[in-house]
């Protein structure tokens, strides 16, 4: 019998699965590790000694992982803010010199796109407003 409350839902404690939750696999491998974790230890150290690159490649991951690229800021000198065009000339030139990598560029030049949308939504609900008004007060 389940215990439900007045809304139909499960009383705070019960569930409407008896058995319980079931064991997922990753706790099934946790309990494995915690038997037989040293034992695969060893054969990852034996095969490293043994030159072995794929488990090198394991145990120094485990070690020290991958490091995430990290990203220096960069400075430029932007005449006109208000003008998207020159600012995304003045990117690509600073990239063809050699100031910027092409993939903070590609970067720069996508967030000068989302800004140029956020701009044009702009001028979209000024004209609107505009006609709006126009409209409203000869109405009325």
């Amino acid at each position: 019998m389940t215990n439900r409350t007045s809304k139909g839902q499960f009383s705070k404690g019960c569930s409407g699965n008896l058995n319980g939750r079931p064991n997922s696999q990753s706790t099934e491998v946790r309990e494995a590790l915690k038997v037989h974790g040293q034992d695969i230890v060893d054969q990852l150290m034996i095969k490293v000694r043994e030159g072995d690159t794929a488990a090198i490649k394991i145990a120094l991951d485990r070690i020290s992982p991958p490091l995430k690229p990290v990203t220096e800021p960069v400075k430029m000198n932007v005449e006109d803010t208000s003008d998207l065009v020159g600012i995304a000339k003045t990117i690509i030139n600073e990239m063809l010199a050699g100031n910027i990598d092409a993939n903070t560029a590609s970067v720069f030049i996508t967030q000068l796109k989302r800004i140029g949308g956020v701009v044009e939504t702009d001028k979209y609900i000024k004209n609107v407003n505009e006609i709006d008004s126009m409209f409203s007060t000869k109405l009325f």
